[in-house]
């Protein structure tokens, strides 16, 4: 007869609001915007928090006058309290089979072109479907962390031999060597990968990478190294410039088709592509039981325009 215990069963989570407050700080990292999300006094937030840790024994948070961060702690709280806190949200739906449509904030990061290309133009149909969820997108070249940045959700490129029981594959994508007809007729078209070195490459710069392609030749890995006069995180703008015969790319299918389709830019090395990478979704720790954010996740996987499958080698 666990369920009629001589005393509380819950100590630390006997009170589901300063749970539900912590939640919001780790993601806002702001005594007033909590209090603001949650419609409270910062009092109120500062006091819950106050009783929380006192009844944890332990300090979820560093405090300065101007910042609130989550200590080791707290981040390994926050992402078991996430998934008790959506726990009995889903409890309460099952009570309340009438309860109002999925709500909530989805705050998510892509790479530029692919945020651009493509998941900002598919977001307006979900949100046209759930009017009671909202999005909120930031588009980078850079690597966020989910948990310390407050995202919910990243769509990234993920090399296939990388791919964990986390990641949802929305897609592949078979990255091409491209250049406009009138860079090739200046110049010559590569008939190798390694004439490369040979011509004016324009590649993605993220941190210090960027001095090599990798391509495929006899079912293997191999790379070559690449100078050019034209770096850039963001890849459409790298493509733009192929197009007005700067130089060759290397990009996915979603920067390039409208450019190989209008003919401003055509393939070369065909069979030497590199192994395919994975359009991945992946959720943050914290929103992995959260409807909103599964809910996203499978309707992306249900309206996504790339093929599902790898190309075949040599295609």
């Amino acid at each position: 007869m666990k369920y009629l215990p001589v005393r509380s069963r819950l100590q630390i989570l006997s009170d589901l609001r300063a749970v539900e407050i912590f939640l919001s700080l780790v993601e806002t990292e702001n005594l007033t915007r909590t209090a603001e999300a949650l419609s409270i006094a910062p009092s109120t937030v500062s006091k819950k928090l106050t009783e929380l840790e006192l009844r944890a024994n332990v300090r979820l948070f560093h405090r300065t006058t101007r910042q609130l961060s989550v200590t080791p702690a707290g981040q390994a709280f926050y992402r078991q309290c996430a998934r008790l806190l959506d726990e009995a949200e889903a409890v309460e739906r099952t009570l309340n089979p009438d309860a109002e449509d999925p709500a909530g904030l989805i705050r998510m990061t892509t790479p530029t072109a692919l945020g651009e290309r493509v998941v900002g133009p598919l977001i307006p149909g979900f949100l046209r479907r759930y009017p009671k969820i909202s999005v909120e997108l930031d588009t980078s070249a850079r690597t966020v962390s989910l948990l310390s940045e407050g995202y919910d959700l990243s769509i990234r490129l993920v090399h296939a031999s990388n791919l964990t029981d986390n990641d949802t594959v929305l897609s592949w994508n078979r990255r091409r060597f491209c250049a406009s007809p009138a860079y090739l007729a200046r110049h010559g078209t590569p008939q190798h990968p390694g004439e490369l070195s040979q011509h004016n490459c324009l590649a993605m710069r993220l941190g210090s990478t960027g001095d090599s392609w990798v391509y495929t030749e006899d079912g293997r890995s191999r790379t070559v190294s690449i100078t050019g006069s034209l770096r850039s995180n963001n890849a459409h703008f790298l493509a733009e410039a192929a197009a007005e015969n700067v130089g060759i790319v290397l990009m996915g299918p979603f920067v390039v088709e409208e450019f190989l389709r209008d003919g401003r830019l055509v393939r070369i090395l065909v069979g030497y592509e590199p192994r395919d990478t994975a359009v991945s979704a992946i959720m943050s720790d914290g929103a992995m039981a959260s409807q909103h954010v599964s809910l996203f996740v499978d309707y992306l996987k249900s309206v996504w325009p790339l093929p599902g499958q790898p190309e075949p080698d040599g295609q």
